[in-house]
């Protein structure tokens, strides 16, 4: 095989890259028999797996929510998640995590059926205290 001079730099390692993802979902939908949708470009299959991670975090919400859990579901390394999700969304996973779990506080405080330190059980936090710092450095007032 002969090289074109006026390839694009980077083509063969696009073609390469995008090869082995290909195989990876065959091996995958082979072993598991789920429904896997083959990308057809870098930027669906990040959207994806941003996506993912996202459902995962939400789900998690009432739970301890660990990176390498993540990472197992979903199938790649932490390094990479990381980039990825503080790419597309400009913040870190652990953020959103926060984020989310103040959510869910802010609804359970308006529901009024808990005080803050079931709610603080509730979302997993350490202790009231830290709970109280997350959810004032969020959104810039105390729970009370």
């Amino acid at each position: 095989l002969h090289k074109k001079e006026s390839a694009a730099i980077g083509g063969e390692q696009l073609i390469k890259t995008y090869l082995e993802q290909l195989m990876i979902l065959l091996v995958r939908r082979i072993t598991e028999k789920k429904d896997i949708s083959v990308f057809h470009s870098k930027e669906s299959m990040e959207n994806f797996l941003v996506g993912s991670m996202k459902n995962f975090i939400e789900n998690k919400t009432n739970g301890v929510f660990r990176v390498s859990e993540l990472c197992n579901e979903i199938g790649y390394s932490k390094s990479y998640l990381s980039r990825l999700f503080h790419e597309q969304t400009g913040e870190t996973i652990a953020a959103y995590a926060n984020k989310i779990k103040i959510k869910t506080a802010k609804r359970l405080i308006c529901e009024g059926a808990l005080n803050f330190t079931q709610i603080s059980d509730l979302l997993t936090f350490d202790n009231p205290q830290y709970f109280c710092r997350v959810f004032k450095r969020i959104t810039g007032m105390t729970p009370t």
